[in-house]
């Protein structure tokens, strides 16, 4: 098992490389996006996927728990704990991605009335919200089995990214040169993510072998763990969503999706750059977890 910091610059480096990415092709894209949608349209995106992303509340800070905590195990090399710790989080994430298809059919037949929408997207809206709902249910039930980066692996997980990034870029820019719209830009990105799932379940069972999906090793008392730490995490959980969202839904509620598509794109290279800070911290979390378990203090603090 490799030393975390000796991954750790690794694992930072990688992390900008994929905002780098990340940023051109958001540069690249979003023109295109634009052009090939309208103004409208594109502000109907972007709203929706802004108002779906507010399920991220429902992590309630268990993502920055897993990264306490696999490491913590992994590096004990206590496998009957580490394999606690990843099927009872799986039991919590299957409960958050019902949560979260739940939630977005009631927005999507509820409350999308309440948006400055245009009566002729108001049905598009609906059925782009629950597909994304979807898709971020996914991204729930497999947070747990698609986990990476808590194992020192960032290099790993962002170059599987990058690629998927790459692909799905590529899948969107032809749906908008064959002239399909909303619905079928929610599928490209429904498929992506289905196959992002699966590379990164195959690769993180290549990387920690020992990992075990069963319900016998689901844990009350690793349950009460996880949940412990993460109601310490829960508040940074609000501030980033409200943060990143927030302003989209606003606009969207009282001015307009056409003002949306204005002001997101300039949100968006302000993200860029709030990313390049934490893309250090991110890593950091995991490998100063391994480190405390194995009791390399010094290591720490220098």
């Amino acid at each position: 098992m490799t030393n975390p910091i000796q991954r750790l610059f690794r694992n930072v480096v990688s992390n900008w490389a994929t905002m780098a990415v990340q940023t051109v092709i958001g540069f690249i894209l979003s023109p295109i996006l634009v052009h090939g949608l309208g103004k409208d349209k594109y502000g109907v995106w972007v709203l929706a996927f802004s108002i779906i992303h507010f399920t991220s509340f429902l992590d309630l800070g268990m993502k920055q728990s897993l990264a306490r905590h696999l490491p913590k195990y992994y590096a004990l090399k206590d496998y009957d704990k580490l394999n606690e710790v990843y099927n009872s989080s799986n039991l919590i994430y299957a409960i958050t991605g019902c949560l979260t298809f739940i939630g977005a059919l009631v927005v999507a037949f509820f409350f999308v009335d309440l948006l400055n929408v245009d009566e002729t997207l108001l049905p598009i809206m609906r059925t782009l919200l629950i597909m994304i709902g979807i898709n971020q249910a996914i991204g729930f039930f497999f947070m747990t089995g698609t986990a990476i980066g808590p194992f020192h692996r960032y290099d790993i997980s962002n170059a599987i990214q990058i690629g998927i990034k790459i692909l799905n870029t590529a899948a969107v820019i032809y749906v908008i040169y064959l002239g399909y719209d909303l619905i079928a830009l929610a599928i490209v990105i429904l498929i992506t993510t289905i196959v992002n799932s699966i590379i990164r379940r195959f690769t993180q069972q290549k990387i920690v072998p020992q990992l075990r999906l069963s319900m016998r090793f689901i844990s009350k008392e690793r349950i009460r763990e996880l949940i412990k730490y993460s109601s310490f995490s829960f508040l940074i959980v609000i501030a980033w969503t409200m943060l990143f969202n927030s302003d989209n839904v606003i606009i969207g509620a009282f001015i307009s999706t056409s003002a949306v598509t204005t002001y997101s794109i300039a949100g968006t290279v302000i993200n860029y750059f709030r990313g390049a800070v934490a893309a250090i911290g991110v890593p950091l979390a995991p490998a100063v977890s391994h480190l405390d378990a194995s009791g390399n203090i010094g290591e720490i603090a220098s």
